[in-house]
């Protein structure tokens, strides 16, 4: 009996663009427990092994599976799909995701729904999820709920410009000037990028409201530059004085927030940390461009002035030696608040974990034998992001089981001694008595790269 790989990479090719019908894969013997098996597998097909046109051909034919057979559970496998692709720029599956999700139907607009609200920081991706919406929209397929949906998205976040510009153009597509006070409203209060759509006179322009421009059209580039600073301004405040080390490290994160920078105190508090704990020292010349972009360490902010850029940088040198100084006296903690479920653990902990594991980013290079304390930390912070749903509370790990491999870790890294993971808590029946989490393929790496795992620390 063939297996489902084999099965896949038999069927005929698709043409390019064309997401073949449920009946088609029916005929050929495929059904729901076949995508059952995609999802639990996927890591294990390896699809794309084969030459380029047979493995694209089974891709596309697995994704459409995943649509048409794959239920609830396979529309967000390929919504997670999307994710992961919009942080590598998979053009292949990007282009394709739309059409997927017309094939599986209505049932996928509370799923597009619900991550277009869920506020990720991930624009693109938000962006191809309204786009999709928008499609369904065209069709009079839950068309005022998804309206509301984008319209919603208007409203307040000072985030994602983009995404509002985008949505604003679908928006006079559709239903020309129904919603113009909330598409007003969000260039008043400077939230939209005006390189998409220009500003709201254009608008009114565009819907016949208007038949010219009060006054000259401006350079629209300059225009945003100019808006999205005094946004930023307004989101952030006024810039702390010297003194206060967390209130400063906040400020400049928030002023020069990037796709890829550290978003909080507390992720900034785990890359620093996960830098300390390097098998060699990382200089600042390393740790401190990879505050931006662990992956980019040429990616810096663009200062104001050097005043700015000497308050952040003693700031930060003055956090890094507070985590060296507070490891070595065996009480560093991070910047966290308590939880408030027990089970569940709090944006800050996810925060602080990430990283952790995005600090990997910035010598992951010279670690070409993970020793046992690196590999310990590195499955408790990844645990700490994705907890097993049917995980024992007895067993789930807690930032105190990180912190605690931590302490441990920088001891035997300055004495030269073995990193014990009995000491450090591990294999106990209080503690996490599992193995590290086994990771995918296509998963999300866990040094936090937003890379697929076998694209990056896999090789």
């Amino acid at each position: 009996m063939k297996s489902l790989r084999q099965r896949l990479l038999g069927l005929p090719a698709p043409a390019e663009d064309e997401v073949l019908p449920a009946a088609f894969y029916t005929k050929h013997g495929f059904g729901p427990e076949d995508a059952e098996e995609l999802i639990e597998q996927w890591m294990e097909l390896e699809l794309e092994e084969e030459e380029a046109e047979v493995s694209d051909a089974a891709l596309m034919h697995a994704w459409s599976i995943l649509a048409h057979l794959g239920g609830k559970d396979g529309c967000q496998f390929l919504i997670d799909e999307l994710e992961v692709s919009c942080s590598i720029d998979d053009e292949f599956f990007i282009i394709r995701f739309s059409d997927l999700m017309q094939a599986i139907g209505p049932s996928a607009v509370p799923l597009l729904m619900a991550v277009l609200k869920s506020g990720t920081n991930r624009e693109g991706f938000l962006i191809e999820i309204a786009s999709t919406l928008t499609d369904f929209a065209r069709q009079d397929i839950e068309r005022d709920a998804v309206l509301e949906a984008q319209v919603e998205m208007l409203r307040g976040d000072p985030r994602h410009r983009g995404l509002k510009g985008s949505i604003i153009a679908d928006l006079v597509e559709l239903t020309k000037d129904r919603y113009l006070p909330e598409i007003r409203r969000a260039f008043e209060e400077k939230l939209v990028d005006v390189t998409i759509n220009g500003d709201f006179e254009e608008v009114e322009i565009k819907l016949g409201l208007r038949s010219e421009r009060a006054g000259p059209k401006p350079h629209w580039g300059d225009l945003e530059t100019e808006l999205a600073r005094e946004a930023l301004n307004q989101r952030v405040g006024s810039r702390p004085t010297d003194g206060d080390d967390a209130s400063i490290i906040r400020y400049f994160l928030a002023l020069h927030e990037g796709p890829h920078s550290a978003k909080s105190l507390a992720e900034f508090d785990g890359l620093i940390l996960g830098c300390i704990l390097a098998p060699e020292m990382v200089p600042p010349s390393r740790f401190l461009p990879s505050i931006w972009d662990p992956e980019n360490l040429d990616d810096d902010p663009e200062w104001e002035s050097e005043e700015d850029a000497q308050l952040f940088l003693t700031a930060v040198m003055n956090w890094h030696n507070g985590i060296i100084r507070r490891l070595d006296e065996g009480h560093y903690a991070p910047p966290l608040t308590p939880r408030s479920n027990p089970r569940v653990p709090t944006e800050e902990e996810t925060d602080w974990a990430r990283g952790i594991l995005s600090s990997v980013m910035s010598w992951h290079a010279s670690l070409t034998e993970p020793t046992e304390g690196h590999q310990a930390l590195m499955a408790c912070a990844f645990h700490l992001i994705q907890p097993d749903d049917d995980t024992p509370t007895r067993e789930l790990i807690r930032v105190e089981h990180v912190v605690r491999a931590a302490h441990i870790l920088r001891e035997s890294l300055q004495s030269g001694t073995e990193f014990s993971s009995a000491a450090a808590g591990f294999g106990s029946g209080e503690t996490y008595e599992r193995e590290a989490p086994k990771i995918g393929r296509n998963d999300p790496c866990p040094c936090g790269s937003g890379l697929k795992y076998k694209r990056c620390c896999m090789n």
